[in-house]
């Protein structure tokens, strides 16, 4: 038997709840939509940027043969905060959404264990780049500029921050002309001492 609700054929709720539950620790993006029928529509995704993930969902909308009403469709992200209500999930979408439209969410939330629903805007996520992963991925990369200025420091200062040369005994250059080298003229006296020895020992 179908299910009754389509939408679920795009985010099962053994899908959707691992998610809202990471959405306490940082949000997750988002693309909501209503259906023809007036039935919600909800894809989440830790890492792919809100409209590509709207794009996403009318991809798989159409693969299962769902019918997206195209007006109703929004994209952003999805946060629960624990804290203050953690049966509330909170959207914050790329514009205003029809007012049925949190119902509708709400029929496709309550399965996993989400009881209450916001839809707030923010007209900011219209002009944010969509290149490359979520805000989590690119801190990867985070703390380069403060560890090649850490590295500069230690090249100018020394290993230990004290400045190059400081508490390094430096090594000495060849004896002058006529002079012999303090190492060398202790092993020539060495040697001397020793071959005395023999000399009188034999």
């Amino acid at each position: 038997m179908a299910e009754k609700n389509g939408a679920g054929q795009v985010m099962l709720v053994a899908e959707l709840k691992p998610l809202l539950k990471l959405s306490r620790r940082r949000p997750v993006s988002c693309a909501i939509a209503m259906t023809k029928d007036k039935q919600g529509v909800v894809l989440l995704h830790r890492r792919t940027k809100p409209r590509k993930l709207m794009a996403e969902l009318r991809r798989q909308a159409t693969a299962a043969g769902i019918e997206l009403n195209a007006v109703s469709i929004r994209f952003g992200r999805a946060v629960v905060d624990g804290a203050s209500d953690s049966t509330l999930v909170r959207f914050t979408v790329n514009k205003a959404a029809p007012g049925a439209m949190r119902m509708a969410l709400l029929e496709q939330l309550r399965p996993a264990g989400f009881q209450r629903c916001e839809i707030v805007v923010d007209e900011a996520l219209e002009t944010e780049a969509e290149d490359g992963e979520d805000e989590a991925d690119d801190d990867e990369n985070g703390g380069q500029d403060t560890a090649g200025s850490h590295g500069a420091g230690a090249g100018a200062m020394g290993g230990g921050g004290a400045p190059a040369g400081a508490g390094r005994t430096e090594a000495a250059g060849p004896a002058a002309p006529g002079k012999v080298a303090p190492s060398a003229a202790l092993i020539r006296s060495g040697r001397d001492a020793t071959a005395a020895l023999e000399h009188v020992r034999f």
